[in-house]
């Protein structure tokens, strides 16, 4: 039961975060940085990291853009 709970949770994170993924635009805006600088990756990266308050990976991927800036 507890892995059909596990996985039902996954599905509805999925679902919900699934528009934030299909334009990367929208998902830099919603972690505040400028479009086009960091990778899908990166963004998703950053996302995890602010939500769970890890700010020494939010600082790394802040300090490492992908586009070299």
């Amino acid at each position: 039961m507890n892995t059909v709970k596990t996985s039902l949770l996954a599905l509805a994170a999925a679902a919900i975060t699934a528009p934030a993924f299909a334009d990367p635009a929208s998902l830099s805006k919603s972690v505040g940085v400028e479009p086009g600088v960091y990778s899908v990756e990166q963004l998703v990266a950053l996302k995890a990291a602010k939500d769970s308050d890890d700010h020494t990976t939010e600082r790394f991927i802040l300090q490492n853009p992908a586009s070299g800036r």
